[in-house]
């Protein structure tokens, strides 16, 4: 990336998700979705320098519901996140769902709203498949923090 124009970053720490990448106009410019190779994500940011970088980091709890191993591993996939944006100083808040859902108008549980509006705001976003979803999620909480960088 060139010129030192920012871009936003959503990320999903769920088991199917990934990052997300927008521009400072909110166009979709990529997805990563490799928990295993976080460096591969970093490479992926393709910048000359990671203060260009602000991201947001979905700010999750793990279901009571859920076996241990599964709280576990999701527990180590927020910790991974959460390690990679420290170790190289980007930027990143923690984003409830409530604060992304309230943007985009979908306060009610479930997914089929937010895939609806990103599948709008961005055609071009991968969201084919029911596992794709993590990419609506994802998107929504980069356009948060783009918002809020740019003052919308």
């Amino acid at each position: 990336m060139e010129g030192g124009e920012m871009i936003f970053v959503g990320i999903d720490p769920g088991k199917l998700g990934g990052a997300v990448r927008i521009d400072i106009k909110s166009m979709f410019i990529s997805t990563f979705s490799n928990h295993k190779d976080l460096a591969a994500f970093l490479r992926a940011l393709n910048v000359n320098d990671f203060r260009q970088i602000r991201a947001g980091l979905e700010n999750v709890n793990a279901d009571p519901k859920w076996g241990r191993t599964s709280i576990f591993s999701f527990a180590r996939n927020c910790g991974q996140w959460d390690g990679v944006l420290d170790s190289f100083l980007i930027s990143y808040e923690l984003i409830h769902s409530s604060k992304w859902r309230k943007l985009i108008g979908a306060a009610k549980k479930g997914k089929e709203p937010v895939v609806k509006y990103a599948r709008r705001k961005w055609p071009e976003a991968p969201i084919v498949k029911k596992k794709d979803w993590w990419i609506a999620d994802a998107l929504c909480i980069a356009e948060v923090v783009r918002l809020q960088t740019i003052g919308g």
